[in-house]
């Protein structure tokens, strides 16, 4: 037994539109802070792995210490940098809908929530497992200096 298609609203109702006018301030706050953190993250990459360069001569790790800092830093800036911009378009889009309350510009309001959305969930499991990888390292190489 089949059921039957669910019916597709022709255009944008007066509750819709309410919610999308109250959420387009928050999407906009939220992306202007992602720039902000954007900037921050690219700063905190850049100076340092600059000091860290500086007294990579006396760690026993060398450079790597650096580069895995600027390389960590830079990948999150580039990670706020996208889904500052996500949601950015999606306050833009909101925008679109209060002038123009067409199905099409509902869909892609909810495509551009859902690609945030989806990259936010794959950048909270890459954290979860980049901790539990650095912290398994932590703990096997202090393993093995109570070894020695």
């Amino acid at each position: 037994m089949e059921t039957p298609p669910l019916p597709t609203p022709a255009s944008v109702d007066e509750e819709m539109l309410a919610e999308i006018k109250g959420m387009k301030p928050w999407l906009r706050f939220f992306s202007i802070l992602g720039f902000i953190l954007t900037v921050m993250f690219i700063c905190v990459a850049i100076f340092g792995a600059a000091i860290l360069v500086q007294g990579a001569k006396t760690q026993s790790l060398g450079l790597i210490t650096p580069i895995a800092a600027f390389i960590f830093y830079g990948g999150v800036a580039w990670f706020m940098l996208f889904t500052s911009l996500k949601l950015f378009r999606a306050a833009d889009r909101a925008g679109e809908i209060q002038s123009n309350p067409s199905r099409d510009n509902l869909v892609e309001f909810l495509r551009l929530n859902r690609k945030f959305w989806k990259a936010v969930g794959i950048f909270y499991v890459a954290i979860i497992a980049l901790y539990i990888v650095l912290g398994g390292i932590v703990l096997i190489l202090e393993l093995l200096k109570k070894a020695r």
